[in-house]
């Protein structure tokens, strides 16, 4: 997160991003505690918000990653919302399609029908019959 950060205000914000950008593990270690320093007690902590969106199978996502906040100052990092869209894909065959809208049989089932007679793909194996070999 401090990596997204542009211009961050001066303390230990400012030193811990640019720490970040340096590639300075050893650095952002001891700003924010020395390894031994429990989680509680780091200067800098992940900035969260509740969120009403559901995830990828429609579970609750709960809180989300906003940015990063200090005692003092709460810093958005998050600035863009992105959103995935599925997009249908035309397989047929230009001349099908168009002999489909000469004939009035626009309805999709045949598309969907192509698609659920395919098999799976699969990348193993999917032979069960045990064969034994004669030594």
């Amino acid at each position: 997160e401090l990596r997204r950060i542009h211009n961050a205000p001066e303390g230990i914000l400012e030193q811990a991003q640019q720490a970040a950008d340096q590639n300075r593990w050893w650095q952002f270690i001891q700003l924010m505690g020395d390894t031994t320093a429990k989680r509680k007690d780091n200067p800098i902590k992940l900035m969260k918000i509740d969120s009403k969106e559901r995830g990828k199978y429609g579970d609750p996502i709960g809180k989300k990653i906003s940015g990063v906040e200090t005692d003092t100052i709460q810093l958005p990092t998050r600035l863009h919302q992105w959103q995935f869209q599925k997009i249908t894909v035309d397989t047929e065959p230009p001349e099908r399609r168009s002999a489909k809208r000469l004939s009035g049989s626009d309805n999709g089932s045949d598309r969907e029908a192509a698609f659920a007679a395919q098999p799976p793909w699969s990348s193993v194996n999917n032979c069960t019959k045990i064969r034994q070999y004669l030594c």
